[in-house]
């Protein structure tokens, strides 16, 4: 893994996507019975409240999924990855460095308040640091802080992308 911890995914700024389409793409995800209570923006991503009156486990009658489309979730996890370098295995910045560091001198950084800054300065290609850290983790790891999958589903010839939150 190339995470130390995981934090709670950060979201960038607004787009639009019709709520109507949204909610019937959601709709057709889950089974018949499901009802979705509620539907609200969250960043990039919509948020949503989905009760299972059918699910046999007390925990999953309740959940929360944020929706993406294809570029929001890719903006969503770039500005996620971004905001949070420090928190990385120093094995795996020493591997994305644009200078030789040794592991003291990344673990020392790593330690200071300043370190998030320090190390996107310090990353020779950022797409490269990104795409690295999504063949090692996957999006899911990132993007969905509940169970680390990554879940779709084609309405109208659009991909939605949904993650478990809680």
């Amino acid at each position: 893994m190339a995470r130390t911890r995981n934090l709670p995914p950060k979201m960038p700024p607004k787009v639009h996507i019709p709520p109507s389409m949204l909610n019937d793409a959601m709709n057709a995800v889950f089974p018949e019975g499901v009802e979705i209570t509620a539907t609200n923006r969250q960043g990039r991503g919509y948020l949503f409240d989905v009760n299972d009156p059918t699910a046999t486990v007390e925990h999953n009658k309740r959940a929360k999924f944020v929706v993406y489309t294809t570029r929001d979730r890719d903006h969503a996890l770039k500005s996620y990855i971004e905001d949070s370098i420090e928190l990385y295995t120093p094995e795996f910045l020493q591997k994305h460095l644009r200078v030789e560091l040794p592991m003291e001198a990344i673990l020392a950084i790593q330690n200071c308040p300043t370190a998030n800054a320090v190390f996107k300065d310090l990353v020779k290609d950022m797409d490269e640091f990104i795409a690295d850290s999504v063949n090692e983790d996957g999006r899911g790891h990132f993007l969905a802080p509940y169970d680390h999958k990554e879940h779709y589903t084609v309405f109208n010839d659009v991909i939605f992308w949904y993650y478990r939150v809680d």
